[in-house]
């Protein structure tokens, strides 16, 4: 997700575009995702460019008590201040501000989204995603999934649990 930016930074501080997105899932990596749709509305600050995104895509995750594949809806926006490393019109070397991790335009005036955004996803990933509400997951003892079959285990009682299970009368699982 890369914007060439060399025309906007020589514009008045106010001046704004706006891009409609659609892109490959491909161009975030370590996130299995199908597609980015979205939009980003750049502002023309004194410093830099402001960048506000708001992204829907699908994350492609494993369900948490089954291992379906699962296809989970992010809504991924944020808001963050871009800042040029050279001048656009002189192209000299331009004084970063002193925070750490400072977002940069690169010397070619374009500005990547895609690091970002894959860094807001990740935060926006559910911890443990279900492929549905009521999944049943696996069985503990045979393995099978027990959406999609019943086994003939019988259930096993966990022996940590016992001293509470004597309290209530019953055995606990």
């Amino acid at each position: 997700m890369l914007f060439n930016v060399a025309q906007l930074l020589q514009e008045p501080i106010g001046d704004t575009r706006h891009f409609e997105v659609d892109e490959p899932g491909e161009v975030l990596e370590d996130i299995p995702v199908d597609r980015i749709r979205g939009s980003v509305d750049l502002l023309r600050t004194g410093a830099g460019i402001l960048v506000s995104a708001d992204f829907a895509l699908r994350a492609r995750q494993a369900c948490a008590r089954c291992l379906d594949e699962v296809l989970t809806p992010l809504a991924v926006a944020f808001e963050e201040e871009f800042f040029p490393v050279t001048d656009v019109n002189t192209g000299a070397a331009l004084e970063m501000p002193a925070e750490p991790d400072t977002l940069t335009i690169d010397a070619h005036h374009t500005l990547d989204l895609t690091e970002v955004t894959r860094q807001y996803a990740w935060l926006a990933l559910p911890l443990a995603p279900l492929c549905r509400p009521d999944c049943a997951g696996l069985c503990p003892q045979c393995g099978v999934n027990r959406n999609r079959e019943t086994c003939s285990c019988e259930p096993s009682t966990d022996q940590r649990w016992a001293a509470l299970g004597s309290l209530l009368g019953r055995a606990l699982n």
